[in-house]
């Protein structure tokens, strides 16, 4: 069966089901099983926590451990981010922890979670074990459909691993190298103590690593030896045993290193792809005669050793992460997409197109599966239809609008806000501009009932009226609201409406508006004076109300005073950039509240505790929605995730 006919008969089967309050089994794939395989020689899973060996069922689309479920683009728009393969399987990784699997050859793939929670980096296999490393000193073995966490003894990141099935080592901070060899853990130290990203060996005593300043280093014969080929960093290392080393990187950068030379004999490469906004992030090669290295932009395909492939057609805007190849001259190429070149037909097939919109979504909410509305750039507006998913159902193609969040009374009462006076009211048939001249750009909208609605936003003008208010006729500014510029409304009645910002938490009583000083006395911080930036706000009544913080924190008010949770039991640390915990928030009810995050993070609390939960994408979170039956996230790339609730 062709693989769009394999798909379509997937998504008709597939679905997310369970107990309320907890996160549903995921659709189990049909076809070819994971590989049986016979256990590894490689280290043994070391760790206190009973049952840590985590056996997922393989599904037919990705679903995280705690059951969120890519909702559009089907099967998915997760990005691939590497990926090893020998002549019998293919195995890749993305969205922080989903490792899609396939025989070579295939183009059926079945997707598991490898329950990490820190997100995967690398990954590189031997025989029948394969492992993934990552962040805060995630090591994990796949072995025989299950997935094995290996204590290594160390909090480093791991952007490296590499095996040959006895030895395993992964690359840490300060120069280290975690070497499993002999049945013990050790370290190899880079003396300069540099930050490691890849790695690649042809055996444990020829270690070769780069940094993230452009140096690769190598480790023969007991000494060190280092050459420095630019500034920036190289992303992937991969060679063999009796051919040459190719390292790929940032700004253009590629370098080969030939078997005759020892130590630093390391030349650059040009392959005519020259400029600082174009990487290269992997590279594969199947000995003397076949390399090849992949990144973004201008095809991102290059031939390194070999005859020269031809040209990938027909795929909208490349950005290949990694690639693998077999024996017999197949190579595959993932990223936003997966495709194939066959040795037999030299041509290449994409195998992997995800359809759907990819623009980025920064708004969602609906009443229920039957009823949703997803809201981004572009003027895009998604409707869902339960029975027949999402489709675009406006779009301007304006780079300039940005719609930012989405408001349904009722099937037939939907409001939409965003930039450039984007005021969007639904009547059932038709969208309506109710933008006035005095409209400023907004970012949120709260409706009570088809009489009363607030906006908020902002301009250039941070002291001048950025509170908007509908009396289910006319819009007009609220003249007395606090001025600035807001990220979010909500309320839970006309007399109890709530605008985080950057000037903090105000209140609008029915009578007045008010600064909430008593939320800023709650935060502790020596700068909470002029450092007290609200982000978003929800509440499930006047006696439960959240507010998310710029450093991660959030304060709550149960209805006689505020409560500051500082990040450190919000959210885990990840070593991230731009992770700044809980960002934007809704709940179904006080005991299960969601909030979203950079990187895929998603946290939720139980009424007593926050806790991370497991995600099925990488993406830059922008919202948040959530009713008795399920939860929904939005991001980059027209991301959709599902979390059924029953």
């Amino acid at each position: 069966m062709a693989a769009g006919g394999w798909w379509a008969l997937m998504l008709l089967v597939a679905g997310c089901g369970g107990s309320e309050g907890s996160p549903v089994s995921p659709p189990t794939a049909t076809g070819t099983p994971v590989a049986s395989i016979s256990p590894p020689s490689g280290p043994p899973a070391q760790t206190s926590a009973p049952n840590a060996r985590h056996c997922p069922k393989p599904t037919a689309e990705p679903c995280s451990k705690d059951g969120w479920c890519w909702d559009h683009p089907k099967p998915h728009g997760m990005r691939f981010e590497g990926a090893w393969g020998d002549d019998r399987r293919l195995v890749a990784f993305g969205g922080r922890s989903i490792v899609a699997v396939r025989e070579q050859g295939s183009s059926r793939w079945q997707y598991l979670d490898a329950g990490t929670t820190s997100g995967l980096e690398a990954i590189y296999g031997a025989g029948d074990s394969v492992y993934l490393s990552g962040r805060r000193g995630t090591l994990v073995r796949f072995v025989d459909g299950c997935f094995e966490p290996i204590d290594v003894g160390s909090s480093d990141d791991f952007f490296g691993v590499w095996t040959d099935g006895d030895v395993v080592m992964v690359t840490g901070q300060e120069g280290r190298i975690h070497v499993f060899r002999g049945g013990a853990w050790s370290k190899l130290e880079v003396p300069e103590k540099p930050r490691l990203f890849s790695i690649f060996a042809r055996s444990a005593d020829d270690v070769i690593v780069a940094d993230g300043n452009g140096t690769l280093y190598r480790h023969e014969r007991g000494t060190w030896s280092s050459a420095s080929q630019s500034d920036r960093w190289f992303h992937a290392i991969h060679g063999s045993k009796s051919g040459p080393i190719y390292a790929a990187g940032s700004a253009s950068n590629l370098a080969e290193l030939d078997p005759s030379r020892t130590g630093s004999g390391w030349r650059g490469l040009d392959r005519g792809v020259k400029g600082d906004f174009e990487d290269w992030y992997g590279v594969w090669s199947g000995g003397p005669t076949r390399a090849v290295a992949v990144g973004s932009l201008r095809g991102g395909i290059a031939t390194l050793a070999g005859d020269p492939l031809p040209a990938l057609e027909n795929v909208m805007e490349p950005s290949w992460h990694a690639v693998s190849g077999t024996s017999t001259g197949d190579i595959t190429v993932l990223g936003t997409h997966v495709a194939r070149y066959d040795a037999k037909t030299k041509q290449w097939a994409v195998e992997h197109d995800p359809s759907g919109s990819r623009v980025y979504l920064e708004g969602i909410g609906g009443k229920d599966d039957d009823h949703m509305f997803a809201v981004g750039w572009e003027g895009t507006i998604l409707q869902r239809d339960g029975t027949r998913g999402w489709k675009v159902v406006r779009s301007t193609g304006n780079r300039s609008d940005y719609l930012r969040d989405v408001w349904v009374r009722r099937p037939d009462h939907v409001w939409v806000v965003g930039s450039n006076k984007n005021l969007l009211e639904w009547d059932g048939k038709t969208w309506h501009q109710r933008a006035t001249s005095e409209t400023p750009h907004l970012n949120a909208i709260w409706s009570h009932d088809d009489d009363l609605a607030y906006a908020v936003g902002g301009g250039a003008r941070l002291s001048g009226p950025s509170v908007m208010r509908s009396d289910g006729k006319t819009w007009t500014l609220v003249q007395d609201a606090p001025a600035g510029y807001w990220f979010d409304v909500w309320g839970s009645g006309p007399s109890d409406v709530y605008l985080t910002g950057h000037k903090g938490v105000a209140h609008f009583d029915g009578k007045a508006w008010r600064l909430v000083e008593e939320a800023r006395e709650a935060f502790p911080e020596p700068q909470r004076k002029t450092h007290f930036n609200a982000q978003h706000v929800w509440g499930s009544g006047p006696k439960d109300v959240f507010v998310t913080l710029s450093n991660g924190g959030v304060v709550h008010f149960d209805g006689t005073s505020w409560r500051y949770t500082p990040p450190e039991q919000t959210h885990l640390k990840y070593s991230l950039p731009n992770d700044g915990g809980p960002d934007e928030i809704f709940g179904a009810r006080s005991d299960a509240v969601w909030s979203v995050s950079n990187h895929g993070l998603i946290y939720r609390f139980d009424g007593k505790t926050w806790l991370h939960e497991t995600s099925a994408s990488s993406t830059q979170f922008a919202n948040v929605w959530a009713n008795d039956e399920a939860v929904y996230a939005v991001g980059g790339g027209g991301t959709i995730l599902r979390r059924a609730l029953r």
